[in-house]
């Protein structure tokens, strides 16, 4: 944490204002490590980010909160608000794991894995917990089935059998071509089965 902080200011002296937008991402992937390596709510409360935080730090403490808290409604519905609604955001999800700044410790690699590659579980579980809020999971499975290694499609058959009449309804309110694509290309939600065509994410 130390060692990061202080080459984000070494950036900043050396370089002036042209270094501080990469100072900025290294103290927001410095907060993204404390957050993923809370083990109690107490030590993820003291960690909470403000809304004018990063997208990216605001997203880990609802990931961690969710894991931290696997039956608690609330927290799977305010997860499932924050997912990606834009290309930054989606972005910003798919570098959870990031660590460009400064090498890792060997316990923030771990801690900051785990929380990159319980996400997708993280998300589809809070599914389940909220399905108030099942339009936003079906619209980030439908973009995420659009990436190269799409995580979340091994989890999205236990959300279709668990809350099916929400699932089936939600993805009914996709707009008519993205309705189209994803009972196409990605999920038959009637039967609960993913697509797995060779061409289906082309």
């Amino acid at each position: 944490m130390r060692l990061l902080l202080a080459t984000a200011l070494m950036a900043v002296l050396m370089f002036g204002g042209e270094a501080a937008a990469q100072a900025k991402d290294c103290i927001t992937e410095a907060n993204a490590w404390r957050i993923s390596e809370a083990r109690s709510n107490a030590a993820l409360i003291a960690l909470e980010p403000r809304e004018a935080a990063s997208y990216r730090e605001r997203i880990t403490f609802a990931v961690r909160d969710v894991m931290l808290n696997k039956l608690d409604a609330h927290r799977a519905g305010r997860l499932l608000q924050r997912l990606p609604r834009d290309e930054a955001e989606r972005a910003a999800w798919l570098e959870l794991a990031d660590d460009s700044c400064a090498p890792l410790s060997r316990r923030q690699f771990s801690a900051l894995g785990r929380l990159s590659d319980g996400a997708p579980e993280a998300v589809s579980r809070a599914a389940v917990l909220a399905p108030s809020f099942m339009d936003a999971y079906v619209r980030f499975v439908l973009e995420q089935s659009r990436t190269v290694d799409p995580e979340i499609m091994d989890h999205v058959g236990l959300v279709c059998r668990r809350r099916h009449a929400a699932f089936v309804a939600a993805v009914r309110r996709l707009p008519g071509a993205d309705l189209r694509w994803f009972t196409a290309k990605v999920f038959e939600p009637v039967g609960c089965k993913e697509i797995r065509l060779p061409e289906a994410r082309d």
